[in-house]
């Protein structure tokens, strides 16, 4: 009878040891995902902060050359006019 509880108790410390260890692994691979969904989210924020900066500087770009091109212009009329 003795053997009989031994045994017992042996499968079930063997079936809990199982059970955690399912639980931490559900619990690893709930941690994962959200580090994923984290890290591509901060990936995404820094490509639109790079597209917005770049967006900015061509609109600057545009303006500044937009500048030169009118007194180019300027110069150009002032030149055949002289």
């Amino acid at each position: 009878m003795l053997r009989f509880c031994s045994v017992k108790l042996n499968v079930y410390c063997i079936l809990n040891k199982k059970k955690s260890l399912e639980q931490k692994l559900d619990q690893m691979k709930v941690k994962a995902i959200k580090d994923m969904q984290n890290i591509s989210n901060k990936i995404a924020l820094e490509a639109v902060k790079k597209i917005i900066s770049n967006s900015a500087n061509d609109e600057k770009m545009k303006v500044i050359n937009q500048k030169n091109l009118e007194k180019i212009f300027i110069n150009l009329t002032n030149t055949k006019a002289s």
